[in-house]
Parts: structure tokens; C-alpha cells; sequence
């Protein structure tokens, strides 16, 4: 583990690399641009990737900013890729989705049909109440009081979770606190694990090999992968914590992301996740009936629904999903009425202040591209 202090004096030059504007743009560069340094400068996050695309135009802004490796001044450019963290269900529901327009599973089978040895009480849990998040379980990981998985990697940073025992810690999690009603809401990676198990089990693929043939290779997304063995690509981005609460910085870039497998464990970069939500929102993947379930999963809110690794705002025309894992922090985005996809990828998690900058950059980009 690298401890870094922030007594160091930290210094944000305006280090960056884009892709160079068309000739005819419908996207305000220069201003997102400026956008993204103004948030590096104020969150001292070490370093940020965007893409912005318009899928009208076919027109991208694809730029980087800062450091990619904080501790040895490495700027951050395009060809950096960084860990999505749960931006990776959206990955995992597509491939059940294929699955069951395959004809290989149904939504509303029980997972009883695939998990033979769990208890009684979980086995009527169905396919599509694990993707909505509504299937009454809890997650093996936030909602263990004795924060056994966090702990495990603190301690080890190369710890090896199998998906069987993040499966068994997060049923038994489930025992203790009850199983919550199917008319109830709740986030969690255990789902999402259990899915990631079933599509191994039905397609007799590797979760990794699945998405590489079913999805990455077909949509050309050669940034995009699952890792193995604990095994990263030199043009992988450091990850930090960053917590200014005790003035101490974290490199967690050795983390093995089994912890968080089909829940969180895909490396990408900002351009290849606006192509992926993309092609998922314009039926690239998925067509017809299967298709259209994208838009229509569990009800969360007015105008707020919750399905295929995805969130959709009816109200602001916006299918989204953020994610975080040791380091890494991004969210990604697709404005349905504007056609218009944006990735915001940051090699840092940030303790201490109450604002998500991630989040806000994500927001001032949409504000500007809808202006």
C-alpha cells in the first residue's frame, strides 16, 4: 500500500490530451474542456477522462486531464483505460437479456432453477427481480455491519473472492436481516453476482469470455474488458483514496476487483462506455420486445425506473448508472431526446468533502450540450 500526504504541495497543471474538434461542430468543445479542468483543479482528483458523443453527427469529444499516475507526475490521456465499477451491470443485464432473446432463460424463472443447493426461502426469487434490484436480498458488501469483504482487502489487496463465496456471504447476510418484500427497492451486488453465475451456467462461457464474444468484440470495444488473475495493462490508470478527513492518499490500483466480478469488475475508457450506452439504447444489442425492457424495469420513483443495470428518467429523457470501486470513480450517461451519450471516468475516491465532483462535472456537461 503507497501512503502518500497531502502536505506534499499538489500541483494541477492544465496537462490534458483531446481529440481534435471537426471541422463543422455541434458540441461546445472549448467549453467543456473547460469545464472538466475547472473540476480536476477544484477536487484535486489526480486525474479525469470524458467522451461526449452525438450520435446525430457522429461527433465526439474525447479528452483527458491531469494525472493518470499521481505519485510519478504521469499525465492522463486517451489511451489510459480505468476501472467502471458498477457501470459493469449494464454489461451483465445485456448479457441476460441476450440470453433470454436467445431463448436460453426466461426473466421469470426462479433462480432455483440454477442455484439447486440454496435454501427454500431464496429459491422463488426470480431472474428479472434480481436485475431490478428488487429481489429482496442484502449485499454481501454494504450491508455487512462487520464489513468482513472491506476488511479482507484491506489487509490484502490481492485477496481472491470466488463468486460462489460472495454468493454465500451475501445469503446469509440475507438470513440475518430478513428478506426484504419484492415491492421494496434495494442495491445491491449480490444480484448482480448471481446473474454473472447464471450466465456461466446457461451459456457455458467464462462471464469474461461472454462479454468479450457476445458484446465487446462484437460492438468493437477494444478498451473494454473483464480482467483475470488480478492481472491490468500497463496504460491502466492509478487509483487513489484520497481522504482529507486524516491527509492521507491511498494507492488501491492492485485491488483485485473479484470482490466485485460481474457487480463491478470491468476496465474501460470514457469512449467505448458512450458506444456501449449508445448501442444499448438504440437496440444494437437488443431489439423488439427484449429490447424495449430497458426502459420499462422497477419503479422507484415518479418517472424513475430501475432495470438492466440501468437508471431511466422518463422526465429527463436520461438512461444513467455511476459507479465506484477502490480508486475509481465515473458515471455514465445517455440523453435519449438528444441522442447524446457522456462518460465521466476519475482515478479517485474522495473522502471528506461532501461533493460528488464526478457527478457535478457529469451535470455541467449535460447542462452545456443541452444549452
Amino acid at each position: 500500500m503507497k501512503n502518500l500526504f497531502l502536505s506534499v504541495i499538489i500541483i494541477f497543471l492544465s496537462l490534458s490530451c483531446g481529440v481534435e474538434p471537426h471541422s463543422t461542430q455541434t458540441l461546445k468543445h472549448e467549453e467543456i474542456k473547460k469545464a472538466v479542468d475547472e473540476i480536476l483543479n477544484d477536487s484535486k482528483i489526480p486525474g479525469i477522462q470524458i467522451s461526449v458523443i452525438d450520435n446525430k453527427t457522429g461527433e465526439e469529444i474525447f479528452y483527458s486531464s491531469g494525472f493518470s499516475d499521481f505519485e510519478n507526475q504521469i499525465k492522463m490521456t486517451n489511451n489510459a483505460i480505468l476501472k467502471i465499477g458498477s457501470i459493469t451491470k449494464s454489461f451483465t443485464a445485456l448479457s441476460i437479456l441476450i440470453l433470454a432473446d436467445e431463448g436460453k432463460l426466461n426473466l421469470n424463472d426462479s433462480i432455483g432453477l440454477y442455484f439447486n443447493s440454496i435454501e427454500d426461502q431464496f429459491k422463488n426469487i426470480t431472474i428479472k427481480e434480481l436485475m431490478n434490484m428488487n429481489s429482496g436480498l442484502s449485499c454481501y458488501f454494504n450491508d455487512d455491519n462487520n464489513e468482513y469483504v472491506d476488511n479482507q482487502i484491506e489487509g490484502n489487496h490481492s485477496r481472491y473472492f470466488s463468486p460462489e463465496e460472495l454468493m454465500e456471504l451475501g445469503l446469509n447476510i440475507s438470513k440475518e436481516n430478513g428478506i426484504l418484500s419484492s415491492d421494496l427497492f434495494h442495491y445491491n451486488n449480490t444480484n448482480y453476482i448471481m446473474l454473472g453465475m447464471i450466465i456461466e451456467k446457461v451459456s457455458g462461457y467464462s462471464y469474461s469470455d461472454f462479454i468479450k464474444i457476445k458484446i465487446t468484440d462484437r460492438l468493437n470495444l477494444n478498451s473494454t474488458f473483464v480482467p483475470e488473475n488480478n492481472s491490468y495493462p500497463q496504460n491502466l490508470a492509478e487509483g487513489y483514496y484520497i481522504n482529507f478527513e486524516n491527509d492521507k492518499i491511498t494507492n488501491y490500483t492492485d485491488v483485485d476487483l473479484s470482490y466485485v466480478w460481474s457487480a463491478g469488475s470491468l476496465i474501460s475508457n470514457a469512449s467505448d462506455l458512450c458506444r456501449w450506452i449508445s448501442a444499448v439504447a438504440s437496440s444494437q444489442i437488443i431489439f423488439g420486445e427484449t429490447g424495449n425492457y430497458i426502459y420499462n424495469g422497477f419503479k422507484i420513483d415518479e418517472g424513475v425506473h430501475y432495470t438492466s443495470g440501468l437508471l431511466y428518467e422518463s422526465i429527463n429523457s436520461k438512461l444513467w448508472h455511476n459507479g465506484t470501486v477502490h480508486g475509481y470513480h465515473g458515471e455514465l450517461s445517455y440523453l435519449k431526446d438528444r441522442q447524446i451519450a457522456i462518460a465521466v471516468l476519475s482515478n479517485a475516491n474522495i473522502i471528506g468533502i461532501e461533493k460528488d465532483h464526478v457527478k457535478e462535472l457529469m451535470n455541467k456537461i449535460i447542462e452545456i450540450v443541452r444549452d
